[in-house]
């Protein structure tokens, strides 16, 4: 029984360790891509091997799986462990190449629905989580920027009290402070916004028929 049991504790290890290297491999090969000379030639994200890569580390974040003698799956570890999310938000702000920020929303989105809400405080979730949400509200991508902003308002509905660690202050001239949810902000404006996230391939792929974007 013993050896049994050892052996499947051997065996969950292992599986473990592989996803997590696998996981790495597809981060290295976008962190390298992103990084290069290359990448400033290209105009559409979706032409490059970075959103392969992209789209499968959402597909593992949707499978990854908690070991009973673990806190974190192997993909949410490694993204704890070497701040992934600073390093796409930083990636995706300037849009460039075009479609990065909204395969970028995805992935956080992906992530946010998957996470344990004792994982949001970690600082290597909550600030990158806001120095998105401090981006969103353009209306570029209103479908990925609304389903990334109401996953986050899905946690706050699990723990009302998380909503201060999204608290933005703001010094004003009299001394005192001001305290507002950037994420509301963001929602606000993308109500506004006359601009239609939908991109020609996508309406010819959807069947898409917005009269903002004909």
């Amino acid at each position: 029984m013993f050896e049994r049991l050892t052996g499947l504790f051997n065996h969950n290890e292992e599986t473990f360790t592989s996803t997590q290297q696998l996981f790495l491999n597809h981060w290295q090969t976008v962190k390298e891509y992103l990084s290069s000379d290359a990448v400033r030639h290209v105009e559409d994200i979706y032409t490059t091997k970075a959103a392969l890569h992209i789209a499968d580390m959402i597909h593992m974040i949707e499978n990854d799986v908690v070991p009973v003698d673990a806190d974190y799956g192997p993909c949410v570890e490694y993204i704890l462990q070497n701040d992934v999310l600073s390093s796409l938000q930083q990636y995706a702000k300037y849009d460039k190449p075009t479609g990065l920020m909204k395969i970028v929303l995805s992935f956080y989105s992906q992530l946010v629905q998957r996470l344990e809400i004792s994982v949001i405080p970690h600082v290597n979730v909550h600030e990158p989580l806001q120095d998105m949400i401090a981006i969103c509200g353009a209306g570029k991508y209103a479908i990925g920027e609304i389903n990334f902003l109401t996953s986050v308002i899905s946690k706050f509905h699990q723990n009302p009290s998380l909503v201060s660690l999204f608290m933005s202050e703001t010094k004003l001239k009299n001394g005192s402070s001001n305290f507002e949810l950037r994420l509301v902000d963001a929602l606000i404006s993308l109500s506004h916004s006359q601009v239609c996230e939908e991109t020609e391939r996508e309406r010819e792929t959807d069947g898409h028929n917005c009269a903002q974007c004909v």
